[in-house]
Order: structure tokens, then sequence, then C-alpha cells
């Protein structure tokens, strides 16, 4: 079962059971300025959980479109992304924990949903404190699904591993959903874990539970219960309505039911990674990373682009600048000749169109962004390359001043040279980021000053 049969289960399956199928909502928020991207299933959706009737009823199902760049850092190993699609139902003032549950168990094990056996799934719940009670309704709802399935059903303790159990009680760092921002819905939830029967890694702990990073149990679903309102002092109040928000990751859910090694092997990236191979004449298993890097990256400023966003030194342009760049370095390393990222993009449209109909709307628009940026960035990187390897060659690590100097006299971005940096085996100094913040506020605060210059002191003369 991969991306295509999952996206179109999960939908069907919550329509037949009276949820209407919405449309995604765009990467870039509407009429919100608070945050660069939507970055998870229910923002676009807040209004609507604040007592708003939604024009399409009250329970609804769609697969949204979500763009995450903290762990931009991270992409390359075998389940972060900066471009992923979200799963998600909602109910919005109507059924609660009883129904919910009862409808995630039956999408997860039943024929006309995953399939996965109810042996091989673990749940966490919210386990209370000083400021919300237990989640003694979830964990009861949990216990009398996995017992009707002949299952068992004890509580668990994360201290003696997860033989102890099959639901585990956790905190709010595990089990709480906070507001969107400063304030707004809130709550519980309930996770749902898969166990994938690898051998724990000691260095995770002395034990495994359903929310060891080991990676042994891997989350593949969310129930959160927005029951309160996050009020400006901290405190919570109960929403006038309770509202039923479900997610999970279509990549990393394909991955699992697929039983393979990472996101990078299922459907949503196999047809664009098989490209990049006969277009670079290198097997993808010589540079898994690199394939990865370049894969996502290309995916998400196609997405990114389509909505509308074109390449910048500010705000969203900014990050999608930083996604072709970083895609063009790592291009390099594995031989892909002249300008690519354009026909790379044509792969994702090709890919992804008929789900997401923007990206061959905008086709124009994303790949001449996507070309043009990287004929661009390819006369910054070849003269940076030029002088960092000179720097490399001449000295055991490099400074923040040199990295400053880098951007300032060829404009080429500091978090590149941090990742040649590493890549190459050098070393960063240690006060690298004091040393580089220093050199570009000095830099921001010189500008300003001839900028207030160019008005002082003599006839003012039209710019030429």
């Amino acid at each position: 079962m991969d991306v295509p049969e999952i996206r179109t289960r999960f939908l069907r399956f919550f329509e037949e059971r009276g949820h209407a199928v919405i449309a995604s909502a765009p990467v870039v928020p509407v009429n919100d300025e608070t945050t660069l991207f939507t970055s998870a299933g229910m923002q676009p959706l807040v209004p609507y959980f604040l007592g708003q009737p939604h024009p399409s009823g009250p329970l609804l199902v769609d697969v949204q479109k979500c763009v995450r760049t903290d762990d931009i850092d991270e992409v390359g190993d075998a389940t972060h992304l900066t471009f992923l699609e979200m799963l998600g139902r909602w109910s919005l003032g109507d059924y609660f924990k009883e129904r919910a549950i009862q409808l995630s168990f039956d999408l997860l094990t039943s024929d006309d949903g995953f399939r996965i056996d109810p042996d091989r799934l673990y749940v966490t719940f919210f386990a209370g404190d000083t400021d919300a009670p237990r989640d003694d309704e979830a964990r009861a709802r949990w216990q009398g699904m996995f017992r009707g399935a002949g299952v068992d059903a004890s509580e668990g303790d994360p201290r003696e591993g997860w033989q102890s159990g099959r639901l585990f009680a956790y905190g709010k760092k595990e089990n709480w959903w906070g507001p969107v921002g400063e304030t707004g819905p809130c709550g519980p939830d309930s996770e749902m874990f898969i166990d994938t029967g690898k051998e724990h890694d000691d260095g995770f702990g002395p034990v495994c539970h359903p929310a060891c990073g080991c990676g042994r149990f891997v989350e593949i679903g969310n129930d959160v219960f927005l029951q309160f309102d996050c009020l400006a002092d901290g405190r919570f109040a109960p929403l006038a309505q309770r509202n039923v928000d479900t997610g999970m990751g279509l990549e990393r859910l394909a991955q699992v039911l697929l039983g393979v090694d990472s996101v990078y092997e299922t459907e949503a990236f196999r047809p664009l990674i098989r490209w990049l191979e006969q277009v670079s004449n290198r097997p993808y298993e010589s540079d898994r990373r690199s394939f990865r890097i370049i894969a996502d990256h290309v995916r998400a400023a196609a997405v990114i682009a389509a909505d509308g966003v074109s390449a910048s030194n500010v705000h969203r342009g900014y990050v999608l600048r930083r996604l072709i760049r970083r895609a063009v370095r790592y291009g390099r390393s594995i031989g892909l000749p002249g300008p690519f990222y354009a026909e790379a993009a044509k792969q994702v449209i090709e890919l992804s169109g008929e789900v997401y109909p923007e990206l061959r709307e905008q086709r124009q628009h994303v790949t001449s962004q996507l070309g043009l940026e990287e004929e661009r960035f390819g006369l910054t990187l070849d003269r940076g390359l030029g002088k960092l390897s000179k720097l490399l060659a001449d000295r055991e690590e490099i400074s923040g001043a040199d990295a400053f100097s880098l951007y300032d006299t060829h404009g080429f971005p500091v978090e590149l040279t941090i990742d040649l940096v590493r890549q190459r085996g050098g070393k960063l100094s240690q006060t690298f980021a004091e040393e580089y913040e220093a050199r570009m506020a000095e830099h921001k605060e010189r500008s300003r000053t001839a900028a207030g210059g160019l008005f002082k002191g003599g006839p003012r003369r039209p710019f030429t």
C-alpha cells in the first residue's frame, strides 16, 4: 500500500462515514502574516475550532500541503522533510473522543482501512498535571478497542519498557497539542505508534517504550482533542465547542506500511530519484543523503513557487532561495550536468499535478523561478567555492569573519559555508556564530549610516 492508495483510502474511509472532502489550503497562509508557511493540517481551520461555521459542515477530511523548515539540516535522513502531505480529519463540535478513537482504530486495522495488525499498535495518552486532568476517557476508549480485537490492553510504564503494557501515559511534552500562536485552541492528544520490531538502541536509554527515539516505535497518527482555549495569561478555559483533529503524515505512513527504510523509498520520491539517477548517471546508493536532499528540496521549492512565492532575500522568498541553492550545491556533488532545477520541477509537476492542480496551473512560474535562481546561484557558487577551497587549504578552521567575508564579497550564504566546511572535514571556530553575527550587525549599521548620508550636505540629486 503506497502513497496514492493510502491517500485515496484515507479520504474514502472518512467520506463514507459522513465527512466532507475539502481541498488543501495553500502553503502560504491566507490573511496571516504571523507565520511563513502552513506547517500543520489544522492551521487553516483554527477559526472553525473557535465556533465559526465551516461551509462544508462540521465533519471534514483532507490532505493538506505542509512546509516545515525548522529541521532543514536533518533532511537527508530517513524521515525528515521540508514539504510533506498531512492526512487530516476533523470534528468541529460534533463527535468527540469515543467516536474519534473508534474511527481511528477502524481506519488503522479494518479491511477498508490500512489493515494493520492490532498487535503491532501501541497508544499514548495525556498523564495529567496541575493545569489539566489525566485523560482517562481516551485511555478507557482505547482499552475497549484493543480488548474488542482480542489484544492485551493493559497500561504500561515507560520506565519499565514497552513489554509492560499497550497504553502509556506521558506529560505535556509528548501528549499535549498547544495553540498555533501564543493563544488559541489546545488540548490533550493520543498518539498511535507501530512496533517495527527493530532492536532497541541503548543510546536512547536503558529501556524502549513508544515515545523512545531509537526508531523501534514509529508514530503514525495523532488524535488531538481540542477542548481548551489557551488564554493570554497562560490559563486554560473550556472551549465553547469540543473538536477533534486527527493528523497522519502521508509519507511516513507509506514508509511504515511498505516496510522500507525511509520515506524516499516510497512513490512520493522514487520517480524523481530515478530521474536524478538517469541525469547524473550515478546510482542512488552511491550518495543517498545528497539524492534525498535534492529530491526533497526540489519538491518543496516547486510547491512553494506554485503558491506564488518568488525567490528573494527576505521572508518566504528567502526560504525558497535557500531550498533552491542548497539543492543546486548537492546537485553538483553528484554530478548533475548544467542547469537541472527546472527539469526536475517538471518531474514534480507530473508526479503531483493531479492531486495539486495549482502545480500545473503555475507551471510556467514554477519552472522559470527555479531555473532563474539556479542560474544566478551558479555564478555565486563558482566564485565562493574557489575562495572557500583556498581558505580550507590554508587553515585548520574557518572563522565567522571568514564566513562573513564570503557573504559580503561573493554573496555566499553562511549556511552553505557551514555545510561545505563540515562536508570537507574542516572545522568551525568556537566563536564562529558570535563573530559572524557581530560582523553582520556592523555591516547593517554601516548600510543604515550610508543611506542616511545620501540626503545630508549639499544639493539633492536624482538617482541615476
